[in-house]
Protein backbone atom coordinates (compact mmCIF):
# COMPACT_ATOMS: atom_id res chain seq x y z
CA UNK A 1 0.00 0.00 0.00
CA UNK A 2 1.22 3.23 -0.80
CA UNK A 3 0.46 5.80 1.79
CA UNK A 4 1.62 9.03 -0.83
CA UNK A 5 0.35 8.53 -3.96
CA UNK A 6 1.74 12.00 -5.01
CA UNK A 7 5.36 11.74 -3.56
CA UNK A 8 5.44 8.09 -4.85
CA UNK A 9 3.93 9.37 -8.28
CA UNK A 10 6.74 11.68 -8.41
CA UNK A 11 9.82 9.45 -7.27
CA UNK A 12 10.56 12.45 -5.18
CA UNK A 13 13.79 11.20 -3.19
CA UNK A 14 13.13 13.08 0.19
CA UNK A 15 10.44 10.55 0.68
CA UNK A 16 12.12 7.75 2.50
CA UNK A 17 10.35 4.16 2.13
CA UNK A 18 9.58 2.00 5.13
CA UNK A 19 10.29 -2.13 4.31
CA UNK A 20 7.07 -2.68 2.55
CA UNK A 21 5.41 0.95 1.91
CA UNK A 22 6.57 4.66 1.09
CA UNK A 23 6.12 6.52 4.00
CA UNK A 24 4.21 9.93 4.31
CA UNK A 25 6.73 12.76 2.95
CA UNK A 26 5.78 15.07 5.63
CA UNK A 27 4.68 12.67 8.32
CA UNK A 28 1.30 11.21 8.99
CA UNK A 29 -0.43 14.29 7.52
CA UNK A 30 -0.83 13.37 4.25
CA UNK A 31 -1.85 10.24 5.85
CA UNK A 32 -4.97 11.72 7.72
CA UNK A 33 -5.68 13.92 4.53
CA UNK A 34 -6.46 10.85 2.71
CA UNK A 35 -8.78 8.95 6.03
CA UNK A 36 -10.23 12.95 5.35
CA UNK A 37 -10.90 12.73 2.02
CA UNK A 38 -12.33 8.89 2.56
CA UNK A 39 -14.93 10.78 5.28
CA UNK A 40 -16.29 13.52 3.32
CA UNK A 41 -16.92 11.30 0.30
CA UNK A 42 -18.53 8.51 2.02
CA UNK A 43 -22.43 8.64 1.47
CA UNK A 44 -23.08 8.12 5.05
CA UNK A 45 -21.31 11.33 5.84
CA UNK A 46 -22.80 13.04 2.94
CA UNK A 47 -26.49 12.17 4.18
CA UNK A 48 -25.89 13.11 7.63
CA UNK A 49 -24.49 16.17 6.62
CA UNK A 50 -28.32 16.63 4.35
CA UNK A 51 -30.10 15.61 6.67
CA UNK A 52 -28.53 18.09 9.17
CA UNK A 53 -29.01 21.08 6.93
CA UNK A 54 -33.01 20.09 6.78
CA UNK A 55 -32.83 20.00 10.54
CA UNK A 56 -31.32 23.49 10.83
CA UNK A 57 -34.18 25.08 8.12
CA UNK A 58 -36.88 23.35 10.50
CA UNK A 59 -35.41 24.51 13.38
CA UNK A 60 -35.02 28.11 11.70
CA UNK A 61 -38.98 28.28 10.72
CA UNK A 62 -39.52 27.74 14.57
CA UNK A 63 -37.30 29.96 15.71
CA UNK A 64 -38.95 32.85 13.27
CA UNK A 65 -42.36 31.44 14.56
CA UNK A 66 -41.30 32.10 18.23
CA UNK A 67 -39.78 34.73 18.49
CA UNK A 68 -42.72 36.15 16.36
CA UNK A 69 -45.44 35.32 18.77
CA UNK A 70 -47.32 37.92 20.89
CA UNK A 71 -45.65 36.35 24.19
CA UNK A 72 -41.97 35.29 23.30
CA UNK A 73 -41.61 34.02 26.86
CA UNK A 74 -44.03 31.57 26.61
CA UNK A 75 -41.57 29.54 24.42
CA UNK A 76 -38.64 29.88 27.05
CA UNK A 77 -37.65 26.21 27.17
CA UNK A 78 -38.10 25.71 23.49
CA UNK A 79 -36.05 28.95 23.03
CA UNK A 80 -33.16 26.93 25.17
CA UNK A 81 -33.20 23.80 23.25
CA UNK A 82 -32.71 25.47 20.35
CA UNK A 83 -30.14 27.40 20.88
CA UNK A 84 -28.37 24.18 22.46
CA UNK A 85 -29.25 22.55 19.32
CA UNK A 86 -28.11 25.55 17.15
CA UNK A 87 -24.70 25.13 18.95
CA UNK A 88 -24.07 21.42 17.92
CA UNK A 89 -25.20 22.27 14.39
CA UNK A 90 -22.88 24.62 14.25
CA UNK A 91 -20.15 22.21 15.51
CA UNK A 92 -20.96 19.50 12.80
CA UNK A 93 -21.33 22.01 10.23
CA UNK A 94 -17.08 23.26 11.57
CA UNK A 95 -16.44 19.96 11.33
CA UNK A 96 -17.48 19.18 7.67
CA UNK A 97 -16.05 22.36 6.68
CA UNK A 98 -12.59 21.36 8.78
CA UNK A 99 -12.49 17.83 7.15
CA UNK A 100 -13.41 18.68 3.73
CA UNK A 101 -9.99 21.45 3.95
CA UNK A 102 -7.67 18.89 6.17
CA UNK A 103 -8.44 16.41 2.79
CA UNK A 104 -6.62 18.54 0.39
CA UNK A 105 -4.16 17.82 2.02
CA UNK A 106 -0.83 20.14 2.11
CA UNK A 107 -3.10 22.22 -0.74
CA UNK A 108 -6.00 23.42 1.83
CA UNK A 109 -6.59 26.36 -0.69
CA UNK A 110 -7.89 24.02 -2.75
CA UNK A 111 -10.94 23.85 -0.66
CA UNK A 112 -11.84 27.11 -1.50
CA UNK A 113 -11.84 26.81 -6.13
CA UNK A 114 -15.19 25.05 -5.13
CA UNK A 115 -18.04 27.50 -5.03
CA UNK A 116 -20.07 25.60 -2.55
CA UNK A 117 -17.34 24.95 -0.60
CA UNK A 118 -16.88 29.33 -0.42
CA UNK A 119 -20.60 29.46 0.80
CA UNK A 120 -20.16 26.95 3.11
CA UNK A 121 -17.34 28.62 4.75
CA UNK A 122 -19.14 32.23 4.53
CA UNK A 123 -21.73 30.44 6.57
CA UNK A 124 -20.27 28.69 9.18
CA UNK A 125 -18.25 31.38 9.76
CA UNK A 126 -20.70 33.54 10.22
CA UNK A 127 -22.71 31.25 12.17
CA UNK A 128 -20.14 31.22 15.25
CA UNK A 129 -19.99 35.25 15.03
CA UNK A 130 -23.42 35.22 17.07
CA UNK A 131 -22.36 32.74 19.66
CA UNK A 132 -18.91 33.80 20.19
CA UNK A 133 -20.74 37.20 21.00
CA UNK A 134 -23.35 35.93 23.49
CA UNK A 135 -20.57 33.88 25.01
CA UNK A 136 -18.68 36.83 25.72
CA UNK A 137 -21.51 38.32 27.01
CA UNK A 138 -21.73 41.10 24.10
CA UNK A 139 -24.63 39.68 22.09
CA UNK A 140 -28.35 38.32 22.69
CA UNK A 141 -30.70 36.01 20.86
CA UNK A 142 -30.72 32.63 19.91
CA UNK A 143 -27.71 32.66 17.08
CA UNK A 144 -30.44 30.96 14.72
Amino acid sequence: HVWNKYAAATNNPEVSHGKDRAVYKLGVYSRFAELNSLLHKNEWFENFVTLTILVAGVMEGIDTELNGAANPDSGRRLNVLLWYADVVITWIFTVEVLVKVVAEDWHPWRYFNDGWNRFDFTIVFTSWVPLLLEAAGVGGGSGL
